[in-house]
C-alpha cells in the first residue's frame, strides 16, 4: 500500500487538463515532470540520512512513473502522430535508470516502430546511462546498423561506446566495491546487475576504443550540443588511455569565477581532491556538506579540494560561493560539456579523482567513505616519505 504522503504526491502527479491535443497533452506531462524534477532537486541535498534519501528517492520514483504512464498511454494511442516519439524520449528522460520497467517498455516500441527516425541518434545518447537493459545496448547496435541518417549513425556510434565504457566502469565499480551491490541490484535489477557483472571489463573497454576511433574518423563533423563528435570521442579516448590509475592528471589550465586563471599543477606537492559537478546536478550538491567538512578536518594538512564546475552560468556558482555552499576554488567550465569536462571524458557527474603530491592518479570515482579513506592513504604515504 502506499502512504497517504505518496499517495498524494501520486494523485497530483496524475493530475492533466481535459481534453487535449497531443501535443498539448505532452506538454502537460512535461510541466508536471520538470514540477517533479525540480522538488528532487530542492529536496534531495537536505537528505541527511540513508532513511531520508530512500523516502526522497521512493517519491520521486512513484511520480515518475505516473508522468511516464501518461507518455507511454500517449505514444500508444498516437503512433502516427510526431509527438509519439517524443513521449517515449520523455519516458527514457524521466524513468531513466528507475526501478520501474518504463524505460524498456518504451525502448521496445522504438525498436518497432522508429529504428529509421532521424531523432533516433538523440535517442541513443540518452540510452547509454541504462547499461542494465539489454534492449537499450540492442536499440542502439540496431539505430547505428540500420538508420538512413549519417547524423544518427554517427551519434549512435558514440552513445555505443559511452554505454561499453559505462558497462566496465560499472563491472571494476561493483568488484571493487561489494558493499554496493545490494543498491545496485535493489535499483535496477537483481538478474539484470549479474548479467553485467559476468561482463569482461577489458573486452568491453577494447570494444569502445574502437567505437571511439570510428566516431572520429567516419563521424567526426556530426555535432552534438556545442562540441563534435571528433572533439567528444578525443575526451573520452583521453580517459581511457590516459587517466587511469597510476597516469600522471593532465594540466587543467582556466578561470575562476572571477576570471582568475589557476591551474592544478601549481597545487602540486599536495593531495589533491578533484571533482567534475555543478549544482544542476543533485548527487553533487548532496556532497557538498561532506566535502565542506573533509575541508575543515585537513585545513592543517597538505591538502586541497578543486572542482571542475559545470553549471552554464557563473552567476549560479557565484552564488553558491557567497553564500558559503562551496568554500573551495572552482573552475568555470560554462556547462556539462565544457572544454575541460571534454577534454577530461567526463560524462558522468559528479565524476571524483584523488591525486598524490607529485599529480598521479590515485583513486577515481570515488565517494564518500570512500574518498576520505583514499585522501587518508595518501596522507599518511606523504608523512612516511613513501609511494602510495
Amino acid at each position: 500500500m502506499i502512504p497517504l504522503v505518496l499517495g498524494l504526491l501520486v494523485f497530483a502527479a496524475s493530475e492533466l487538463p481535459g481534453p487535449q491535443s497531443p501535443k498539448e497533452q505532452l506538454e502537460s506531462i512535461r510541466d508536471l515532470q520538470k514540477g517533479v524534477s525540480e522538488q528532487f532537486q530542492r529536496e534531495w541535498p537536505e537528505a541527511k540520512t540513508e532513511v531520508e534519501r530512500r523516502r526522497v528517492d521512493n517519491e520521486f520514483n512513484a511520480r515518475v512513473v505516473v508522468n511516464a504512464d501518461r507518455a507511454l498511454e500517449l505514444a500508444r494511442d498516437h503512433p502516427d502522430d510526431p509527438t509519439a516519439l517524443d513521449a517515449l524520449i520523455l519516458v527514457i528522460k524521466t524513468a531513466g535508470a528507475g526501478p520501474s520497467d518504463r524505460s524498456e517498455r518504451a525502448i521496445r516500441m522504438m525498436a518497432r516502430d522508429y529504428v529509421a527516425d532521424e531523432r533516433m541518434g538523440d535517442v541513443c545518447q540518452k540510452l547509454f546511462p541504462l547499461f542494465h537493459l539489454p534492449a537499450a545496448e540492442g536499440l542502439i547496435r540496431t539505430v547505428m546498423d540500420r538508420n538512413p541518417s549519417r547524423t544518427a549513425k554517427g551519434l549512435a556510434c558514440h552513445a555505443l561506446a559511452q554505454s561499453l565504457k559505462y558497462q566496465a566502469h560499472m563491472v571494476r565499480r561493483l568488484r571493487e566495491n561489494p558493499d554496493w551491490l545490494p543498491g545496485f541490484e535493489r535499483s535496477r535489477g537483481k538478474d539484470r546487475i549479474a548479467a553485467v557483472r559476468r561482463k569482461n571489463s577489458e573486452t568491453l573497454e577494447a570494444e569502445a576504443i574502437t567505437l571511439l576511433e570510428l566516431a572520429i574518423s567516419e563521424y567526426g563533423t556530426v555535432r552534438y550540443g556545442e562540441r563534435s563528435l571528433a572533439e567528444l570521442a578525443e575526451g573520452e579516448l583521453s580517459e581511457l588511455r590516459q587517466l587511469k590509475i597510476g597516469d600522471v592528471a593532465p594540466e587543467i589550465d582556466g578561470e575562476d569565477v572571477d576570471g582568475k586563471r589557476f591551474t592544478l599543477g601549481e597545487h602540486r606537492g599536495k593531495v589533491v581532491v578533484l571533482t567534475f559537478s555543478g549544482n544542476w546536478c543533485g548527487p553533487c550538491r548532496a556532497m557538498y556538506p561532506h566535502e565542506r567538512k573533509l575541508i575543515e578536518q585537513l585545513k592543517a594538512k597538505p591538502f586541497v579540494l578543486l572542482s571542475v564546475n559545470t553549471d552554464e552560468g557563473k552567476e549560479t556558482l557565484r552564488k553558491s560561493i557567497e553564500s558559503g555552499e562551496i568554500t573551495w576554488r572552482c573552475w568555470a567550465d560554462g556547462g556539462s560539456e565544457g572544454p575541460i569536462s571534454t577534454r577530461w571524458g567526463v560524462v558522468d557527474f559528479p565524476t571524483i579523482y584523488v591525486l598524490d603530491a607529485e599529480g598521479v592518479i590515485r583513486f577515481k570515482k570515488v565517494s564518500d567513505e570512500n574518498l576520505d579513506e583514499a585522501v587518508e592513504t595518501l596522507l599518511k604515504a606523504m608523512e612516511q616519505g613513501r609511494t602510495p
